[in-house]
């Protein structure tokens, strides 16, 4: 939990993630590491994930700017995400469980077009909507607490320094926690 604070990973009294406020004097996290993580978190996304055509199942060719989108195999123009990480497979399944929650509560969820509008012209969430937007930044920064939790227990068994158990199980009282040695894509040699 302190690396997550350090990182502005962290919730406040409120309940909810740190923002910057004007005025308000020194940061209570690291701006530039919160910023490398959000990096990190879309390049873990980007690596995990491949798009394959519904028709024919070809894996969709690299994206180019200046051409349409379409099958090589079968001019298919619809693709559906896959998750080839550990990583990219908790984001999913993250996002799942908000857009289910989500659901649920009767919130309806929309693209960001779709929101309204205030009086001065910027886009807002009323109560009952939320943006796909916003599930996938929740998602992503679900994806980055795990990763950072598993950094800490792998990084700590390297410099051969004590294991507590992690926040999620001693405080949050999550009934099991993920080892970060199940995380990995490839199999590798276990430190310490």
């Amino acid at each position: 939990s302190s690396l997550w604070k350090f990182s502005g990973y962290h919730v406040d009294e409120n309940g909810k993630a740190p923002k910057r406020v004007a005025g308000a004097g020194k940061l209570e996290y690291n701006s530039r590491l919160r910023s490398m993580l959000w990096r990190v978190g879309g390049s873990l996304l980007k690596a995990g994930i491949r798009y394959y055509c519904t028709k024919c199942g070809e894996q969709r060719p690299p994206a180019s700017e200046t051409e349409e989108l379409k099958c090589a195999k079968c001019g298919g123009k619809e693709f559906k995400p896959k998750s080839i990480s550990k990583f990219a497979e908790y984001y999913h399944e993250q996002k799942n469980l908000y857009y289910v929650k989500f659901y649920n509560r009767g919130v309806k969820i929309v693209k960001a077009s779709e929101l309204p509008k205030d009086e001065e012209g910027k886009r807002y969430e009323p109560a009952d909507m939320i943006s796909e937007g916003h599930i996938h930044a929740m998602a992503l920064r679900k994806m980055l607490k795990l990763f950072l939790s598993c950094l800490w227990q792998v990084w700590r068994q390297a410099e051969g320094l004590p294991l507590t158990e992690p926040y999620a199980k001693a405080k949050a009282g999550h009934p099991h926690v993920i080892d970060p040695w199940s995380m990995i894509d490839k199999p590798a040699k276990k430190v310490g």
